[in-house]
């Protein structure tokens, strides 16, 4: 049940090295104490110093700031209610969302838990926002509770808290017979505030955390261990308050455990052993800097992935991920092996490494070269696969496998960049943990996404992002995939093809009479827009000529102004110029601009106010950001017309 009883560690003969310096405590006469305690030779004298915290009509007053910590769950339970019912504030009760298999014994909080202003609680789980503002055992105090908000004022540093709900996952682990991995698969949820009550915890919730000032009820103590991690919870021996006292009968020691520790004392390694040990060690280290095997086993199971579902994915994909194969092969894989074969001459068995000048020569060397390779291919040449499609489960697993790929290179990347500056084994190990910990997958999957576009036969990427916000915020709205409102590929075609009519968005393939009865007004006031914002001049997708020209002079956006001065409709124009009523809409508002058009003609007074009032106040440097901004209320001609109307007024 212990992990020194595994198989694994017994099979690798690990030098064991004990950890002797206490961090916690400062109090030498208290570092004595638990250590007898610890080591369970602790005699009348050590438990009549340490009962000398005995205190058991110690009653603390709540700004004080005692937790207490006991044996049993029902007791800190107990506790923990009638100092809630204490409280003449009003009670707020929050039930957890639970999904899936997710077993009440696993509950890292209550599943209805009822909380008040002013009471004490505890943290239960780090913050997973990017501020960092709570940890894992922290304590405070609720200071109010708002709508879905419960500020707690830290009792670390007086600062307030604003708590949200958390979500925990209940994973199941299964062993991948092909990759030979371990898979996660999330098979229930529990979302809840991170809270629960802390005047009283139990000891085992206690491990791990620290505090100044701790009531201690261990006198029905009944596992292994519980007395000494009970009170070297303690920083200081005056911060310690017994409400029971401590007896030779509640002190239990594993005999197992006490003979692993004697055992390692019995061997400790001497400095020939600990030399090799160092020398080994670092040679490993230099293996593994330059072995890619991770990479590789990533890089294939993706490449499988987009075979298998090459039907879907843009035709692309399958040559650029071939092309980018044969580069990790040749420029990588295949000098790696070479390297690590000179690499092995070159280490001396009675050397140490990062002591070698010419081992750390080759390997400044070896990391520049390697450096430039992967970042060639991860960050150029990789990003620009276009892997989106409309099956959720075949984007999902893509997505997963870009992610698992993209992390392997971004570790080996920083420990390559480290090992550059010269091999050094603690600042690689720090390196190679510290790149665990900062990779960002959603970053590097939102920056593939921005730069997808940049693709050489996809122009227009801004225009994607505007078409692909629309698709997502309508399927939202309607509680349908994406696909059904527009599928990728039809997407796509619409960048290249930048249709101005219904008629020319007929012609793409996967937009019939339905959807562009459905949807044509709105994709193409957005396609409209966005030329119109760019300057990119397009025919009318007909084949007829405007009929309304009196000259090849006459430009189609003064026609426009005439026909409205005459009195006819946005409508009518449109059809009698063969454009969509938004070109129209942008050819009327120029001369918004100029004056020539009152803006109230095409605007109702009120909006004007509403879309001026925003502009004046808001810094946005596109009429898309503002349409996002503002949403369906508006229209985009709706902001080019008050837009230009604002201009005119400045000017």
């Amino acid at each position: 049940m212990y992990f020194f009883d595994s198989k694994a560690l017994q099979q690798t003969n690990p030098i064991s090295i004990e950890l002797k310096h206490i961090y916690r405590q400062s109090d030498e006469h208290f570092i004595n104490i638990l250590g007898k305690i610890r080591n369970n030779i602790a005699d009348k004298a050590t438990l009549d110093a340490l009962n000398k915290r005995y205190l058991p009509d110690f009653k603390p007053k709540d700004e004080e700031g005692y937790i207490i910590l006991t044996t049993h769950n029902a007791t800190a339970q107990d506790i923990n209610k009638q100092k809630l019912s204490q409280l003449k504030t009003m009670a707020s009760s929050f039930n957890a969302d639970i999904d899936g298999d997710f077993p009440s014994y696993n509950f890292p909080t209550e599943e209805n838990l009822e909380l008040k202003v002013g009471a004490q609680v505890m943290f239960v789980k780090n913050d997973s926002k990017r501020e960092k503002l709570f940890y894992n055992g922290k304590i405070g105090k609720i200071k109010s509770i708002e709508d879905d908000i419960i500020y707690v004022k830290s009792a670390d540093d007086n600062t307030l808290i604003p708590v949200e709900k958390e979500t925990w996952h209940n994973v199941k682990y299964s062993l991948n017979d092909e990759t030979k991995e371990i898979n996660e698969n999330v098979i229930g949820s529990f979302k809840q505030y991170p809270l629960k009550l802390a005047w009283a915890i139990t000891i085992h919730k206690s491990q791990g955390l620290t505090f100044d000032k701790a009531i201690i009820d261990a006198g029905a103590a009944f596992a292994f261990g519980q007395v000494y991690v009970a009170l070297s919870r303690c920083r200081s021996f005056d911060g310690l308050v017994l409400r029971s006292p401590i007896t030779p009968q509640c002190i239990k020691n594993d005999r197992f455990v006490a003979d692993y520790t004697e055992d390692i004392n019995r061997n400790m390694p001497g400095s020939q052993q600990l030399l090799e040990a160092k020398i080994n060690f670092q040679h490993d280290l230099l293996v593994e800097l330059f072995t890619f095997s991770d990479i590789q086993r990533r890089f294939f199971r993706l490449k499988k992935v987009f075979n298998e579902n090459a039907n879907i994915l843009h035709n692309s994909v399958i040559g650029e991920m071939k092309q980018i194969e044969t580069n990790l092969i040749t420029d990588i894989f295949e000098v790696a092996d070479k390297f690590n074969r000179q690499l092995s001459q070159l280490l001396l068995p009675d050397v140490i490494p990062e002591s070698d000048a010419s081992v750390k020569g080759r390997v400044q060397k070896a990391s520049t070269y390697f450096i430039k390779k992967l970042d060639d291919i991860f960050y150029i040449q990789f990003k620009n696969i276009l892997s989106d499609t409309d099956n959720k489960v075949i984007n999902k697993t893509i997505n997963e496998d870009i992610d698992n790929l993209q992390k392997e290179a971004f570790i080996k990347l920083a420990c390559l960049k480290d090992s550059e500056k010269g091999f050094n084994a603690i600042t690689y190990i720090k390196t190679k943990a510290n790149a665990d910990i900062d990779y960002k997958p959603a970053s590097i999957k939102k920056q593939l996404k921005e730069d997808v576009f940049d693709y050489k036969n996809i122009p227009n990427p801004e225009l994607y992002s505007l078409l692909k916000h629309w698709r997502q915020s309508l399927a939202n709205e309607m509680n349908v995939p994406v696909f059904m409102i527009l599928p990728q590929k039809s997407l796509a075609k619409l960048l290249v093809d930048l249709p101005a009519t219904k008629a020319a968005l007929l012609k793409i393939k996967g937009i019939g009479k339905i959807k562009a009865n459905q949807f044509g007004n709105e994709i193409l006031e957005i396609i409209n827009e966005y030329c119109l914002e760019k300057g990119i001049e397009r025919e009318p997708a007909v084949a007829e000529k405007p009929k309304l020209a009196k000259s090849l002079k006459e430009s189609t956006h003064s026609i426009s102004f005439k026909l409205f001065k005459e009195g006819k409709t946005v409508k009518e124009i449109a059809a009698l110029q063969h454009f969509a009523e938004s070109t129209i809409e942008g050819h009327l508002a120029r001369y918004v601009g100029t004056g020539e058009i009152e803006v109230y003609r095409l605007v109702d007074k009120d909006k004007v106010k509403t879309i001026c009032r925003f502009l004046e106040n808001t810094q946005v440097t596109s009429l898309s950001d503002a349409k996002m901004a503002l949403g369906k209320s508006v229209s985009y001609s709706e902001l080019r017309f008050v837009l230009n109307y604002m201009k005119f007024k400045d000017s």
